[in-house]
């Protein structure tokens, strides 16, 4: 999922781009100004202990076998450019992202437990 500013029309009916949330989590991100994009709501899903060499693409296929999966991204460290070995991946249905939760917690990739959890805002300090 390099880019999804370029996305088709059918796409973008089915993909919402919470910039905030986006930028609260520093995923990138491009500026969407329809209203009905504005007003749907993803499913923010954190993964954790994710192993080191999985990128985001891989993320977001491992999620899309449980549903449309709007962004997948793991989150790099910006001095080494190296995995922080955690992401998050945006899904439109909370349904799938209920059953992907459910199924991927606890699920072992490349020898790691993942941990996956609904994703909630960072609180400040």
């Amino acid at each position: 999922m390099a880019g999804l500013c370029g996305r088709d029309a059918d796409l973008d009916e089915k993909i919402t781009l919470a910039t905030q949330a986006n930028s609260a989590y520093g995923a990138p991100h491009c500026r969407d100004t329809s209203a009905a994009q504005r007003n749907r709501k993803h499913v923010r899903i954190y993964v954790g202990n994710l192993p080191y060499a999985t990128g985001s693409q891989e993320l977001s296929e491992l999620f899309s076998q449980y549903g449309h999966v709007a962004q997948a991204n793991v989150i790099m460290d910006r001095e080494n450019g190296r995995s922080k070995g955690f992401g998050f991946v945006d899904m439109p249905n909370s349904d799938e992202a209920s059953t992907a939760i459910e199924e991927l917690n606890s699920s072992r990739l490349s020898g790691r437990t993942l941990r996956v959890s609904q994703a909630h805002p960072r609180e400040r300090d």
